[in-house]
């Protein structure tokens, strides 16, 4: 059967130096030093993705730009700028001492990606479970990862960790294929306080980046909340603006309104002044009026310039005694009345031809013959 296997040990999160950014093209290679070195764009950062371990940074991941031709997945950079990564005492360590020399043309030294395979015996694939948990701690304990295969078992790391994770790879198949001696069960204890101190690492490390993130999602929703109280209040301040607007409108309206119905009263008072004084300039002198009698004995007044007759005297008159104006007014008066007649006697006249056009039109178009048509 095959599987694979990787180290527990890894730094995956805190050891990239990953950026993004553009390339500046192959005009900058002369800034360069001829040997292994990193390159970082002021833009794109390094492009690469690096895990810590105890044999340095490894290179997980590589980007197209800005391109780092010493660089190739599964490497390991062991030193930058002269600072050694080898020895130092855990992942934290070596993450650190590379980020303060992490720069743009800082010289590396680069321990290549490394594949040994290992012949596993026929029996190999009766052994119980417990086999690949033990592949699993030492491959943790040496940074590097193993996949069995038809070939065997193929370990794959820095160069500088295969041949001591060969020797206890070694170990660990004889002790599964001969059983367990004194001598081997001292030599294969994989180093229990180590690995046991290692995984307390990993868990350390784990837990804080646990409590970054949290840290990180409670900002946001501060953020968040920051922002919709904001939003609210401006909302609200927007709202008191227009309704203090409408209530200005309002009142201008009224004003306006206000003001439109003083002058219109103004005028009318003007109008109504000035038809109030036009009657009095063109009364009559009072002087002309004089006062009758009719035959019954009943006083008049009679106005001989205009030849108006009233039963009572204009106010404020002084009306002489004229009996010979009686006969004027009474012709006045007889005037009076056959004007008036007449003007009846058109009006029914004008009455009868509109009912007679009306039963026209309805013994012609059918319609109902009514005498106001």
């Amino acid at each position: 059967g095959g599987g694979r296997g990787k180290g527990k040990g890894k730094g995956k999160g805190k050891g990239r130096g990953k950026g993004k950014g553009k390339g500046k093209g192959k005009d900058r290679d002369s800034k360069y030093p001829a040997g292994p070195h990193i390159r970082v764009d002021p833009e794109l950062g390094a492009g690469v993705e690096l895990t810590p371990t105890c044999w340095g940074m490894r290179v997980d991941l590589l980007e197209e730009s800005p391109g780092q031709p010493h660089l190739t997945a599964g490497s390991t950079i062991t030193s930058i700028d002269g600072v050694n990564l080898l020895g130092l005492p855990d992942e934290d360590a070596v993450y650190n001492a590379f980020g303060e020399k992490f720069r743009d043309g800082a010289p590396i030294d680069v321990d290549p990606v490394t594949v040994e395979t290992v012949q596993l015996p026929h029996e190999a694939a009766s052994w119980p479970l417990s086999f690949s948990e033990d592949l699993d701690m030492l491959a943790g304990k040496f940074a590097i990862d193993y996949t069995i295969s038809r070939l065997g078992l193929e370990l794959c790391g820095p160069s500088a960790a295969i041949e001591p994770a060969k020797s206890e790879v070694r170990q660990l198949l004889d002790f599964y294929a001969h059983g367990q001696s004194a001598e081997q069960q001292k030599q294969l204890q994989v180093d229990q306080a180590a690995m046991q101190l290692a995984a307390q690492r990993i868990a350390e490390r784990q837990r804080r980046e646990a409590e970054e993130y949290a840290a990180w999602q409670l900002y946001l929703q501060q953020m968040q909340e920051t922002y919709a109280a904001y939003v609210i209040a401006a909302q609200q301040q927007a709202a008191q603006q227009y309704a203090m607007q409408q209530a200005m409108q309002q009142q201008m309206y009224q004003q306006q309104l206000a003001a439109q119905q003083q002058a219109a009263a103004q005028q009318r008072a003007q109008m109504a002044a000035q038809h109030g004084q036009a009657p009095m300039r063109q009364a009559p002198a009072q002087d002309d009026w004089v006062s009758c009698c009719t035959p019954q004995g009943q006083p008049y007044y009679y106005n001989q310039r205009t030849g108006e007759a009233s039963w009572t005297p204009p106010p404020g008159a002084h009306c002489r005694p004229g009996g010979a104006a009686y006969g004027q007014a009474q012709q006045q008066l007889a005037q009076t009345q056959q004007a008036q007649a007449q003007m009846q006697h058109a009006q029914q006249a004008q009455m009868w031809a509109a009912g007679q056009y009306g039963q026209q039109q309805a013994q012609q178009y059918g319609y109902p013959s009514q005498p106001w048509y």
